[in-house]
C-alpha cells in the first residue's frame, strides 16, 4: 500500500517530497495518485504538511490523521507504518468476511 512505501521511504531518509512523488507513483487511485503530487509540491514549497493534508478531501481519512499525527510527533515513518498495518489488517478481514458469507 502507499502508506507503507511511504513510511519505508522516510524511514530511510528519502526526502519527504521525493518519497510523495515516488509513492505517488505506485498510488492505483488519479485522486490519490494527484493528492500525493499535490502533498510534494507544496512540501517542497515549504508548506506544513499538516496543512497541506488538512486542506484535501482526496487523502483517505486515517492516512490524513497519520501524517498529521506523525508530523506533530516527529514520527512520521512510523505513523504511516502503522497506517499501512491497519490497511492490511482491514483487507484480511474484509477478505475473511467475503470468505465466510460466499461459502
Amino acid at each position: 500500500h502507499v502508506a507503507g512505501l511511504l513510511g519505508l521511504l522516510v524511514e530511510h531518509g528519502v526526502p519527504l517530497p521525493r518519497a510523495l512523488r515516488f509513492a505517488s507513483l505506485a498510488a492505483q487511485s488519479t485522486s490519490l495518485r494527484d493528492a500525493l503530487e499535490q502533498l510534494s509540491n507544496g512540501c517542497t514549497q515549504g508548506r506544513p504538511l499538516s496543512d497541506l493534508v488538512r486542506r484535501d478531501p482526496r487523502l483517505p481519512t486515517l492516512m490524513s490523521q497519520m501524517f498529521v499525527a506523525g508530523e506533530t510527533e516527529g514520527r512520521l515513518a512510523d505513523a504511516l507504518n502503522q497506517a499501512a498495518t491497519i490497511y492490511h489488517r482491514r483487507a484480511e478481514w474484509q477478505a475473511e468476511w467475503l470468505r465466510t458469507v460466499f461459502t
